[in-house]
């Protein structure tokens, strides 16, 4: 998927690690991202540090993986 590290981060705590719902702010995010990076299987960038850096499957609201923004730079 050729562009996929360029798409938006969204931001830390977008989404509610126990229920998996969305925060407000990951809701707003989800609002604006871009349409062409919302089918399924996508992938979505995450702004996370510390030791929780690893690519989560499935985490990603379209079903693809959530990479942690921070391994990228």
């Amino acid at each position: 998927m050729p562009g996929w590290r360029e798409i938006p981060v969204a931001p830390a705590g977008w989404r509610d690690e126990v229920s998996g719902k969305h925060s407000k702010s990951g809701r707003a995010f989800l609002d604006a991202y871009p349409t062409e990076w919302t089918f399924p299987g996508a992938p979505i960038l995450t702004s996370r540090g510390g030791i929780g850096t690893r690519a989560v499957p499935g985490r990603s609201p379209f079903g693809g993986y959530d990479f942690a923004a921070e391994v990228l730079r």
